[in-house]
């Protein structure tokens, strides 16, 4: 996967090359994850930008308190993809599928009569010995699809922002390329994509002398857990030298049932688009300090105009 990934980076920036002034977040940082997730689940490549306008517009009804407001893309997707699945479904069929029947030969079916893709692998897939429904085929496309989108977006412009708003950061990385591992990590903790998440708690719990009963609506906020002083040194410092026993106890991709199963693909793509950014524009600069996506749980950059010489 590295070595597509790779080639798509490249493809994107060879595009945003032909001009001196570009916006990074519309070049590079905003269809790499698409491109890269679209890839793995085995959505057409002409569809991209459909998915693209689905995925941002249930995300964008994340700040509203009318669940309305994301019903018409959410329903407009879940049909696309249920037709996905049934193509798949169809095929199978004909190749003498039975979906209610023994299973263990499923697998051979990938990459033969059906895309050997997420979505026919989700179609093919079973929890305690049955099959998913198709409700729950579509809620988990739909979390890859939307959760492997505006995250790593915001990731990618919240880095490059951050290393060029402290222009040292930047000429360190490329005078020492092997600063960018943790250059990710520490724009993760230092700027997380998802600030918080809600939870609910399942016992009664008291912190810091406060009760908080059973079944509560808490929130768990990533982003001042980042800036623990009894976890991480010098917290408010963003730092290329931070220890390696620091580096990744930041909770920007959650923790335990809840670590988002795209962590490393997210830092994958970050490292790539940071290597070939930082090695064909070394003076890269930024034009204008960029606003914030809208959605509160969410930080990254709506833009971000960057030039070279």
């Amino acid at each position: 996967m590295e070595t597509e990934i790779t080639t798509l980076v490249k493809e994107l920036i060879d595009v945003m090359e032909e001009d001196e002034t570009r916006d990074l977040h519309d070049a590079l940082a905003c269809p790499l994850p698409v491109l890269v997730i679209a890839k793995i689940l085995g959505v057409p490549t002409e569809d991209i930008n459909q998915f693209k306008e689905w995925s941002d517009a249930q995300l964008a009804a994340a700040k509203s308190s009318n669940p309305d407001d994301s019903k018409g893309p959410r329903d407009a997707m879940n049909e696309y993809l249920l037709q996905q699945i049934n193509e798949r479904r169809e095929l199978l069929r004909i190749a003498g599928w039975d979906e209610d029947g023994n299973s263990d030969d499923d697998e051979s079916f990938l990459g033969e009569v059906i895309p050997d893709d997420v979505i026919s692998g989700i179609l093919l897939a079973e929890v305690d010995s049955r099959k998913l429904s198709d409700s729950e085929r579509l809620v988990m496309l739909n979390q890859l699809l939307v959760g492997g989108n505006e995250t790593t977006t915001s990731l990618i412009t919240n880095m490059f922002w951050r290393l060029l708003s402290q222009r040292d950061l930047y000429d360190q990385v490329v005078d020492e390329p092997s600063l960018i591992p943790a250059a990710v990590e520490e724009s993760l903790r230092f700027d997380a994509p998802v600030l918080g998440l809600y939870r609910t708690n399942t016992e009664e719990i008291s912190l810091h002398g406060v009760s908080i009963p059973e079944r509560s609506k808490v929130m768990a906020t990533y982003g001042a857990a980042n800036r623990d002083p009894n976890i991480f040194s010098n917290p408010d410092e963003f730092r290329l030298d931070r220890p390696q026993e620091e580096l990744r106890k930041h909770l920007s991709f959650g923790l335990g049932r809840h670590f988002c199963p795209g962590a490393q693909l997210s830092r994958m793509e970050a490292k790539l688009a940071l290597e070939e950014v930082s090695r064909r524009f070394p003076n890269l600069r930024l034009v204008s300090n960029p606003k914030r996506i809208a959605p509160f749980l969410l930080w990254g950059r709506k833009e971000l105009a960057v030039r070279w010489d």
